[in-house]
């Protein structure tokens, strides 16, 4: 059996939908590293929804995602890939049918089922299970005088959002900042739609960034930064780079940004620690060395072909150079995609 998120009842594990709520339930990713995760050792796991790796380039890349980021967490090798499910199940509710498409997802709003009422382990009691959602960080819809912020409920990963009270004279984006009690605990001096990021362990200190605003299908991020996506409640406007010139601060490293449609790139936590050397194996986008990308371990002959993915070279198409044997400089975007001022990136691979 497992939780859903959503209504807080048990459900067979091999649903891929929650028949009582709707909610989806496709395994997505346990124990990453953190987030943009993006995201590593950051914070420490995303686990709810991570950002899935997907560029415009024809160059084969891994399944990663980035991790959160946070530095207060050195945990980044467990990791679970997101699956999908197939079912068909009776709701109990006028014995309808439900029936779910190969995501998981159901079909109607008359599959799910609104008589429960029972308690049972199966369909559990939703008051038996506070909500870890209790506001949304892109509406910033609590009370006046506090902050939608979110939260590691477990200490471990982003897993819950809470109204907290603003600090009376508050932090704005790119001050410093600090946080109550715990790196993760919601509660930090950064004003309304922005949290302390990047918190040391030992001193609880840490900066300023902004929330993404806006909605999750549409976020809005100041001029310079990205919307990247952690998980389904960590969203942050972090900085956009070029990573043949990344400009991203000490121990940030410049990754693709899975969540961004327009293709751009994001400073981010670098995790890779003692790793993320050219052609050693990643798991994640954070976790090669500034001007190396995590692909697919098959894009050079160097790399370990049983690897999750392998650290390559970005390279510049206008003026290529690369190091792994038989590698050439392949165009990272499709003609024509490439977001303004990228139209030059490219990343050394085997021909395909």
């Amino acid at each position: 059996m497992k939780l859903c998120d959503a209504c807080h009842r048990h459900v067979r594990s091999t649903e891929g939908a929650c028949p009582f709520c709707g909610r989806s339930l496709r395994t997505t990713a346990a124990a990453r590293l953190g987030a943009v995760v993006l995201l590593g050792a950051l914070e420490t796991a995303c686990s709810s929804r991570p950002v899935d790796d997907e560029t415009g380039s024809d160059t084969a890349t891994p399944n990663v995602s980035t991790s959160e980021g946070d530095t207060s967490s050195s945990s980044t090798t467990t990791t679970t890939s997101t699956t999908s499910a197939t079912l068909s199940t009776t709701s109990t509710s006028d014995s309808t049918t439900s029936g779910t498409s190969s995501t998981g997802e159901l079909s109607t709003t008359a599959d799910i089922d609104t008589t429960d009422t029972g308690c049972s382990f199966y369909g559990g009691c939703p008051a038996d299970f506070a909500n870890p959602l209790e506001c949304d960080p892109f509406a910033q819809d609590c009370p006046e005088g506090q902050k939608c912020s979110p939260q590691k409920s477990d200490g471990v990963a982003f897993d819950a959002t809470r109204c907290v009270p603003v600090a009376r004279d508050p932090g704005q984006p790119g001050e410093p900042c600090t946080v109550e009690g715990a790196p993760g605990s919601g509660i930090d001096s950064c004003d309304v739609g922005s949290t302390c990021w990047e918190v040391d362990e030992q001193t609880l200190a840490g900066t300023c960034v902004p929330l993404c605003g806006g909605t999750p299908d549409a976020p809005e991020c100041p001029a310079d930064t990205t919307c990247v996506g952690f998980n389904d409640v960590l969203h942050l406007c972090l900085p956009t780079c070029d990573p043949l010139a990344p400009a991203c601060e000490a121990g940030d490293v410049c990754v693709p940004n899975p969540s961004a449609p327009d293709g751009q790139f994001a400073c981010v936590v670098d995790v890779s620690q003692d790793g993320g050397a050219e052609f050693e194996p990643c798991e994640f986008l954070n976790a090669c060395d500034l001007g190396l990308a995590c692909v697919d371990s098959g894009s050079a002959t160097e790399c370990d072909p049983m690897a999750f993915g392998c650290c390559v070279a970005y390279c510049d198409l206008t003026a290529p150079t690369c190091n792994g044997a038989g590698a050439e400089c392949l165009p990272w975007f499709d003609q024509g995609q490439a977001p303004s001022g990228l139209e030059d990136v490219g990343v050394c691979s085997l021909p395909q």
